[in-house]
């Protein structure tokens, strides 16, 4: 995972206003019985190398990053029956799981990280099993909440409540949520009054700073959404 191409490192840092690198923890869950709300957040795994996380949107439908498309070492674009989702991932156990049959993107990621959004069409709809897909939603506000698995972690899925956004610039939102490899296509999530989940973005980037990784991510549009769902073969 890489930050937008273009973006010095001293530029991506001048985004972040004094004061808004207040603490952020991450809680990792380390128990199945734990999972409940985040059931539906799951890892992204890529033909063996590697791994990104994704969000089910719908039973058959994960959101993730356009970049996680491509296979993490050649760079060639991952036929969708090379990927594989497992959902509520914890440890050596999981909910639900199903490779892909098709996919999604919409735009040219590497050059402009607005793109940065895919859908992946499983095979198997992961109906049941505890599994609650998540609404989509483009409201953001200045609190968000992330989810992901990530490098160090990759089989416990780790939460962290809230983030802030720090800047929305140029069509990105920064945010001060912690992020590692394996974190890129993570959604991006608000809290409604009544304590429900809407995506509302993935993490595409991150940039180093003193105080860690954080995180960069593209936000949902009706018309990026809607791209992918015209693009995504197998009906909407």
């Amino acid at each position: 995972m890489k930050r937008p191409l273009g973006c010095l490192l001293i530029a991506c840092l001048s985004l972040w206003p004094p004061g808004s690198w207040a603490k952020t923890e991450l809680k990792r869950l380390l128990d199945p019985a734990e999972l409940g709300e985040w059931s539906a957040v799951g890892r992204v795994n890529l033909a063996g190398r590697g791994f990104c996380t994704g969000a089910l949107i719908a039973p058959d439908l994960v959101l993730t990053a356009a970049h996680c498309l491509f296979h993490p070492r050649s760079g060639r674009l991952l036929k969708p029956d090379r990927m594989h989702f497992v959902a509520g991932q914890i440890r050596s156990t999981w909910l639900a799981d199903s490779g892909g049959v098709a996919h999604a993107f919409v735009g040219d990621w590497r050059k402009d990280r607005r793109s940065d959004l895919a859908l992946l069409r499983l095979e198997n709809p992961l109906e049941g099993h505890s599994i609650r897909p998540y609404p989509v939603g483009t409201d953001v506000g200045d609190q968000v909440v992330l989810a992901s698995y990530g490098k160090g972690r990759a089989f416990a899925l780790a939460v962290q409540e809230p983030c802030a956004v720090t800047q929305k610039r140029q069509g990105l939102l920064f945010l001060n949520c912690l992020a590692t490899q394996g974190t890129s296509g993570a959604p991006v999530f608000v809290r409604g009054a009544d304590g429900s989940l809407t995506v509302v973005a993935v993490v595409s980037a991150t940039v180093q700073t003193a105080q860690g990784q954080r995180a960069i991510a593209t936000p949902i549009t009706s018309g990026n959404l809607k791209a992918l769902r015209d693009l995504l073969p197998g009906g909407n």
